[in-house]
């Protein structure tokens, strides 16, 4: 697949009602270090921490509904936007005015050869890791494979060591995979980085 316009339709996006349920999380370092993120429970015997995430009304991420997200507790979805002829944009926004905000955004191939294998997803995670290096406290952003839900993929953290006026400091961006299609997700924040991983955990979870 031509993975330079899949790379740079993820940048280019990153730059730019029913009952709620609750959902629950586990993370947990496996047998090779690295952390994983899933709704199922871990491997037998190995410890995990978990936590509840509550959801509000559903929300389309497509036009024609056929995948849909339910909007994490304490934020509100704005109308849903094209950028791009393949893909659809959601901008959500903390219902209590504070700063933040979040991008979600699905890519649909035009031809089934074009999705993404996981190592092309990881790979385009990568790219959005290697970008945001530059400016980061971090001294290493190696993205991390997550399972929420539908959705499968890879995530990475980082925080701005000095960041503009007018800017975010925190910042957790994850692409993946629903179906036939690529999810990419930027979450920005003030309050916390944790905060920010939150944000992201509970809207990726609740896709379908």
């Amino acid at each position: 697949m031509n993975m330079n316009r899949y790379i740079a339709a993820f940048l280019a996006l990153v730059l730019v009602g029913s009952v709620g349920d609750a959902q629950k999380i586990y993370q947990w370092t496996d047998e090779n270090g690295q952390k994983q993120y899933s709704q199922r429970p871990p491997p037998e015997g190995v410890e995990a921490e978990t936590r509840v995430l509550e959801h509000g009304k559903r929300v389309a991420l497509v036009p024609d509904g056929s995948v849909v997200a339910r909007v994490p507790d304490g934020w509100v979805a704005g109308s849903l936007q094209t950028p791009i002829p393949e893909a659809s944009t959601l901008r959500l926004t903390p219902s209590d005015g504070s700063d933040g905000v979040m991008l979600v955004s699905v890519i649909t191939p035009t031809r089934a050869a074009d999705l993404p294998s996981a190592d092309e997803v990881r790979l385009i995670a990568e790219v959005g890791a290697a970008k945001a290096q530059a400016s980061s406290e971090e001294a290493q952003l190696n993205p991390e494979a997550f399972e929420f839900g539908q959705v499968r993929g890879y995530w990475f953290s980082a925080s701005d060591r000095a960041p503009p006026p007018g800017e975010y400091k925190y910042m957790t961006q994850a692409t993946g995979r629903v179906g036939d299609r690529v999810i990419t997700l930027t979450a920005l924040g003030q309050q916390s980085k944790a905060a920010t991983e939150d944000a992201a955990q509970a809207l990726l979870a609740g896709i379908r």
